[in-house]
């Protein structure tokens, strides 16, 4: 049978597929890379943004900075031949209302689309602390956007980005990678943590990926994610229970979230922090 499929690459070109059953392959500036469609029904539209961070940074991208110096992209810490994205927070920096340093896109996936994406991360050496008061950075977040009709200051409410990662830290200079999904406004808390019990370590890439499916019902939406290829552990005394999929909805209301990576910190942190990104690898399609 042949399958048509229309593939919007936004960070290279746009190409149209006919074939019957078989891969087809798209050249960016860096690689070829294969897109596997073997999978894909008729007339299945799929959304696919890759960046290796190779070059300057691709037009798909915003920064959310205090200033030009604090997203830059490098050479990998653990290899020269390599390029990666750097992302600094200095102790004082203020961006789009928050203490952030982050860069973000807007894929436009409402509810019922199926997202599939990863990226790799390393933190270095003087990342990690100890002394410091117990606080948190969040290195990655799907945020939400005012409801239809308002913008940020008619919206006047404050809600919980509902697919957000996190590191947590306390005094004793131990870090640890959370994740949590679910709508957090006024007094409705729907939010949902799991975590990996393995403490981070520096100089060290670090891969997640996660599939989501966007939806406004807590029945139907769900994120599965994924560190280095394992799923998270519930919060429990034991510890053993691991979480593959994590049930919740994670729209507030029909304007599509929208990505972002970097970090975003608490308001204890007494120090400059610094994170590298690569590999970033995403793809969404409509499923219902």
């Amino acid at each position: 049978m042949k399958v048509k499929v229309f593939i919007t690459i936004f960070s290279t070109v746009t190409l149209f597929i006919s074939c019957n059953d078989v891969s087809e392959t798209k050249r960016n500036s860096s690689e070829t890379k294969t897109i596997n469609i073997n999978s894909i029904s008729k007339n299945k539209t799929i959304k696919i943004i890759e960046d290796d961070f190779e070059g300057p940074l691709k037009k798909i991208w915003k920064k959310e900075q205090q200033d030009s110096s604090r997203i830059l992209t490098v050479s990998d810490p653990l290899n020269k031949n390599n390029k990666v994205l750097k992302v600094d927070l200095n102790i004082g920096d203020y961006a789009s209302g928050g203490l952030r340093t982050e860069v973000l896109f807007e894929p436009k996936d409402s509810f019922g689309y199926q997202t599939n994406y990863s990226f790799k991360f390393l933190f270095p050496d003087d990342f990690f602390k100890k002394g410091e008061k117990k606080g948190w950075f969040i290195i990655h977040q799907w945020h939400d956007a005012p409801a239809p009709g308002f913008n940020w200051k008619t919206y006047n409410r404050i809600t919980a980005p509902p697919i957000h990662l996190l590191v947590e830290h306390n005094p004793n200079g131990d870090y640890y990678l959370i994740f949590k999904t679910g709508l957090k406004i006024g007094s409705m808390d729907e939010i949902y943590s799991v975590f990996w019990k393995e403490k981070l370590k520096p100089n060290e890439w670090y891969e997640f990926s996660c599939e989501v499916l966007w939806s406004l019902y807590n029945s139907e939406g769900y994120a599965a994610p994924k560190l280095n290829g394992e799923p998270p552990y519930d919060f429990s005394d034991e510890v053993t229970q691991k979480r593959v999929k994590v049930m919740r909805r994670n729209m507030y209301n029909s304007i599509p979230n929208y990505f972002k990576m970097g970090l975003y910190r608490s308001n204890y942190e007494e120090y400059n922090r610094t994170i590298y990104f690569d590999d970033l690898k995403y793809n969404s399609f409509r499923v219902k």
